[in-house]
C-alpha cells in the first residue's frame, strides 16, 4: 500500500510521521517532503491478524486507520476521522474440491505476506511438492498437485507464509471402477448409438466386476453413460442393422468397442 501526502513541510527530513494502526499497534514510518511539500512512502500490509486489525463487518474483514503528523503539530486527517484502509482476510481456494486419488487439485491462496516463500503446503500430514513457490507481489499464489492415495473423506490442503496457516477441506472419493483409463476413448452412449437409436432396446456392459446397463425407455435406471474404446457389451436389438462396420442381428449381439 502507498501513501501519499501533500501541503507538509518542504525539504525537512523526516518532517512527517505516518502511522498505521489498528487494535491498539501503530506501525509508525518517517517522510521527507519534496520542495512542493508532497510525499509518498510505501507500506507492506501486515497479514490479518487481529494484533494489527479489528472486525469491522461483512464489508471488511479487517482495516487500519491511517493518518499523519508533522513536527509542526499539524495532523491528517483529523484524530477523530482518521482515513480507514480495509483489508481482507487471507483465504485458500481448492479447484476442484473433491475427486479420487489422482485428481490434479489447483490450490491458489491470496492475503499472505507477499514475495515470501510457502514454507509449508501439504495434503493431511503429506507434503505437496512444490520447489520454491513463493507468493507475489500482492501476497498471492498458485500451484497444481496430484490428489495423493488417502483415505476417504475430508483431507485438509494447508498452507504456511511467515507464520500464517490456513486450510482447506479436499474430499478425496472413490476411483470410478468405469472411468476411463490413460488412452481409453470415452463416448456417450447417445452419441456412439445414434445410427441406431430406432432399434436400440438395451445395452448392458461388464468391467472390474460391475454390470451396468443403458436402456433409452429407462433414463433414470440406466447407469451405463458412456462406451469406452477397448470394452466389450452387449446390445439388444428389435431388428438387423449395421452399426459402423459391424453386421448386428435382432436380439442380444456381443461386441468390442
Amino acid at each position: 500500500m502507498t501513501v501519499s501526502g501533500t501541503g507538509w513541510p518542504q525539504r525537512t527530513p523526516g518532517a512527517v510521521t505516518v502511522t498505521i494502526e489498528g487494535a491498539g499497534t501503530a506501525i509508525k514510518k518517517n517522510a521527507t517532503p519534496d520542495s512542493s511539500g508532497a510525499f509518498s512512502i510505501s507500506y507492506t500490509a501486515p497479514p490479518t491478524d487481529d494484533a494489527y486489525f479489528q472486525d469491522v463487518g461483512a464489508d471488511c474483514d479487517r482495516y487500519l486507520q491511517v493518518w499523519a503528523q508533522d513536527i509542526l503539530g499539524n495532523v491528517a486527517p483529523k484524530p477523530t476521522n482518521k482515513r480507514k484502509f480495509c483489508l481482507k482476510a487471507a483465504y485458500l481456494t481448492l479447484d476442484p474440491k473433491s475427486g479420487p486419488p489422482g485428481t490434479s487439485v489447483k490450490v491458489t491462496g491470496a492475503g499472505f505476506q507477499p514475495q515470501t516463500s510457502v514454507e509449508d503446503l501439504k495434503i493431511a500430514n503429506t507434503m505437496i511438492f512444490a520447489p520454491n513457490l513463493m507468493t507475489n507481489t500482492v501476497g498471492t499464489f498458485t500451484t497444481t498437485f496430484p490428489a495423493p492415495t488417502l483415505p476417504l473423506g475430508c483431507q485438509v490442503v494447508s498452507a504456511t507464509v511467515a507464520g500464517l496457516t490456513l486450510g482447506e477441506c479436499f474430499t478425496i472419493t472413490e476411483p470410478s471402477l468405469w472411468g476411463a483409463l490413460d488412452g481409453e476413448l470415452e463416448i456417450p452412449v447417445e452419441d456412439a448409438l445414434a445410427t441406431i437409436s430406432d432399434k436400440l432396446i438395451r445395452v448392458w456392459g461388464y468391467y472390474n466386476g460391475e454390470w451396468r446397463v443403458y436402456d433409452p425407455n429407462d433414463p433414470l435406471g440406466s447407469n451405463l453413460t458412456g462406451l469406452i474404446s477397448g470394452r466389450a457389451y452387449w446390445i439388444k436389438l428389435s431388428e438387423d442393422c449395421t452399426l459402423i462396420f459391424r453386421q448386428l442381428k435382432a436380439g442380444w449381439n456381443n461386441i468390442g468397442w
